[in-house]
């Protein structure tokens, strides 16, 4: 059996949070890393992941806002 409304709301709301906690870190890593001269392949790398991390924290935000009522 599926999720009630309010478990999935609870869920999301701890995905959207964890997504904000590793966007947070990957950036402060991406920072070190430009910092330290590291390879620009690790760079883009580096971006990319944080790009793809982005866009997962949006979608989740996107369906809060709808079972909300928001949207």
């Amino acid at each position: 059996m599926g999720m009630t409304k309010k478990e999935l709301i609870k869920e999301l709301k701890k995905k959207i949070e964890w997504y904000g906690d590793l966007i947070k870190g990957a950036r402060r890593s991406l920072k070190q890393n430009i910092d330290e001269g590291y390879l620009l392949h690790s760079i883009v790398g580096t971006i990319k992941t944080i790009q793809f991390m982005e866009i997962k924290k949006e979608a989740y935000e996107e369906i809060l806002d709808m079972l909300e009522g928001k949207l």
